[in-house]
């Protein structure tokens, strides 16, 4: 309890450290603005928002996931790097999934809630099974959802999203082994995404530092991947904060390898490996150059994987 205690007191000083780094993006953005593709909101609720980026009905749907302390419109920045545009010209009918900052007094979802309730609310007004494109943990959520809702998932895309924990799992096996208990994680009422960011930049500075530091000093001679570069480093100015039982969810799910092993119970439910209809490659926890050097990642045209493909998108129609 006091150790409880002695958290949430010392995460203050990180909640302020974020609403500095905010101010900073905003300030950022009044010079480096992004160029997003128009879209319509067809569903906002509590935590969730789904955009469409098409009326045309005849084309099969994407449903992208970001990573829940994420903004979304990292998909979107502007028209050379945009995977929302290369999917519209790949023609496919496009919706982006966001999931918004709990306030702090909102109530302190789990897993359960992100896994299962609010994708499924997306899937249904989108109405059809959808292609998921999920990045780091959008992508374990997409996995998790597809395994409990196959009828609802077209085939699975995944972005740096690791599923399985066991042997060499790489930066993410060491931030799990930096974290406390659960029991005591839940007693703080949110983790400000500064804290993820140092538990991040402990776990693995080649990762998280040193790889940006060198995006920075290739893209230096280039202004248009000089441009791409700030844009990346503005977004990265946005993460919010993840609710506390989320992060002690997902602190187990890693740490146990629940999905793996079949033991991650989801509202009565398990999911598991088992429950997906193709036959698949799971991608592992690994800080490996060969992971790192090909983010964009599946097995098609419907399945998962983390193979290297330079196949267009339209592969997964």
């Amino acid at each position: 309890m006091d150790r409880a205690i002695g958290l949430a007191s010392e995460f203050m000083s990180f909640a302020a450290a974020d609403e500095i780094r905010r101010w900073c993006g905003r300030v950022l953005g009044l010079w480096l603005a992004r160029t997003e593709l128009p879209s319509r909101l067809v569903l906002e609720r509590s935590r969730v928002k789904l955009r469409d980026y098409g009326d045309e009905v005849d084309r099969p749907s994407v449903l992208i996931i970001p990573a829940p302390i994420k903004k979304p419109y990292i998909w979107d920045l502007m028209p050379s790097v945009s995977v929302v545009l290369a999917c519209l010209q790949a023609r496919f009918r496009v919706y982006v999934l966001e999931l918004t900052e709990t306030p702090p007094d909102g109530p302190d979802n789990g897993l359960a809630v992100y896994v299962d309730e609010l994708i499924l609310e997306c899937a249904k007004a989108i109405g059809e099974p959808a292609v998921l494109a999920g990045h780091s943990l959008g992508g374990t959520f997409a996995t998790i959802f597809a395994s409990l809702h196959p009828e609802c998932v077209r085939s699975l895309i995944l972005l740096e999203a690791p599923l399985s924990f066991s042997g060499d799992a790489g930066a993410i096996a060491n931030l799990i082994r930096m974290v406390p208990a659960t029991d005591a994680l839940r007693y703080v009422s949110a983790y400000p995404g500064t804290v993820l960011n140092a538990l991040s930049l402990a776990a693995s500075p080649e990762s998280f530092l040193w790889w940006r530091w060198r995006d920075l000093l290739l893209s230096a001679g280039d202004p248009a991947a000089l441009r791409t570069h700030l844009l990346v480093e503005r977004w990265t100015l946005d993460e919010h904060a993840m609710p506390s039982a989320l992060f002690a969810d997902v602190v187990d799910l890693y740490r146990e390898d629940r999905f793996l092993r079949g033991t991650l119970r989801v509202e009565g439910q398990t999911a598991a490996p088992r429950n997906l209809p193709w036959q698949w490659s799971i991608p592992r926890a690994t800080s490996s150059r060969r992971a790192r050097s090909c983010p964009f990642s599946t097995r098609y045209p419907t399945g998962i994987g983390h193979y290297c493909t330079t196949s267009p998108i339209s592969a997964l129609r």
